[in-house]
């Protein structure tokens, strides 16, 4: 989770932001080319895309399992921070963001709390 803040300290200040979206805008110009360093086609939209800073469109209890070792922690606190309804949060110790997709026993730890909001919500 993202918000303006998060994105230009990641990628170089609001300059750094608005090259990227003007070689976003060449690309598609020129067809729809890939650019490597900035992602598939249509990465300008990652750019201008700010979930951390609206939390409150969100009215549904929510389950988030992240760590202060994986991608943008600072995004998720922020979103929390402002969100109002009933949150699970699971912070995993030293998990790496790729180790929410290849390490099988982070995977399970994830998927398990998800289920397990699920399974409460259900319940009610």
């Amino acid at each position: 989770m993202q918000n303006e803040e998060i994105v230009e300290a990641v990628c170089g200040g609001a300059d750094g932001v608005a090259v990227l979206i003007e070689v976003s805008h060449a690309a598609e110009a020129a067809g729809g080319q890939i650019i490597p360093a900035a992602g598939p086609e249509g990465a300008e939209g990652v750019l201008t895309y700010h979930p951390a800073d609206n939390p409150q469109r969100l009215d549904k209890p929510l389950a988030i399992v992240h760590s202060e070792s994986a991608a943008i922690p600072q995004g998720v606190q922020t979103f929390l921070a402002g969100f109002a309804g009933d949150a699970t949060a699971q912070w995993l110790e030293d998990v790496t963001q790729f180790d929410f997709y290849d390490n099988p026993e982070d995977v399970t730890r994830a998927a398990d709390t998800v289920a397990d909001h699920f399974r409460a919500g259900s319940s009610n």
